[in-house]
């Protein structure tokens, strides 16, 4: 699993209400979905040094830290120090994805339970629930996990477009590490002025709410560029 809630972007985006006193963060990260990363680094010393205390800026460094090690460190402080701040629930959702990636079961458990315990309204909550049945029930198939997110949703009106490809090989695979997540997923065959792309689908959701917000995980866990879409358009 290659994980890391539009990047954890859109996600938080349509997660978060600031408490007042806050620094909004909520523009640098949509630039930073826009794809525009550097223009934000850019800013960042600058906000750190008018807001060194600022856990919202503190969350955005970390962020933008592109070593795992140290950007868990600074998730962590986050954590340790504003637990009750507008992002600790992605700073615990973020460490819980990076010791699952460094396969540290035990650390991956803690940070599990530690969302599910002091945070179980977060948003976060139901994909990281998926990602931990699967690490506690390797001996499982995938389809057996996937089975039960699958029957949440018999019928649903949204899905997300996660990519298009002209090689099949490269659909099968982007599809083969969502199901690895317990994600549903689909690939269809779509013809594009005369040119036959494989559009692969992910997750099932009943509104766009829960689609738009499912949409910062996938973007931000798989580094895609999805985008909701209602289906039969």
């Amino acid at each position: 699993m290659r994980l890391k809630l539009r990047t954890i972007l859109l996600f938080i985006i349509c997660s978060t209400v600031l408490h007042s006193q806050d620094f909004n963060i909520i523009p640098y990260l949509m630039k930073i979905e826009r794809g525009q990363k550097d223009s934000v680094l850019l800013e960042l010393e600058s906000l750190k040094f008018k807001h060194p205390k600022d856990p919202n800026i503190l969350f955005l460094n970390a962020v933008l830290t592109e070593n795992a090690s140290e950007a868990s460190e600074a998730f962590e402080r986050i954590v340790r120090e504003f637990p009750n701040s507008r992002y600790a629930d992605a700073s615990v959702y973020r460490l819980f994805n990076y010791h699952s990636i460094e396969g540290n079961r035990e650390l991956s458990e803690t940070y599990f339970n530690k969302l599910k315990n002091e945070y179980p309204e977060s948003p976060y909550l139901r994909i990281a629930q998926s990602q931990f049945d699967l690490l506690k029930a390797p001996e499982q198939s995938e389809k057996d996990i996937i089975k039960p997110i699958e029957k949440k949703i018999t019928e649903y009106s949204h899905t997300i477009q996660a990519g298009a490809f002209i090689k099949k090989e490269n659909a099968l695979a982007l599809k083969s590490q969502f199901e690895k997540a317990g994600i549903f997923s689909e690939i269809n065959e779509k013809n594009v002025a005369g040119t036959i792309f494989n559009v692969v689908y992910a997750g099932k959701f009943e509104n766009r709410e829960d689609a738009e917000n499912f949409l910062m995980i996938i973007n931000s866990q798989f580094k895609i560029q999805g985008r909701v879409v209602e289906i039969g358009k």
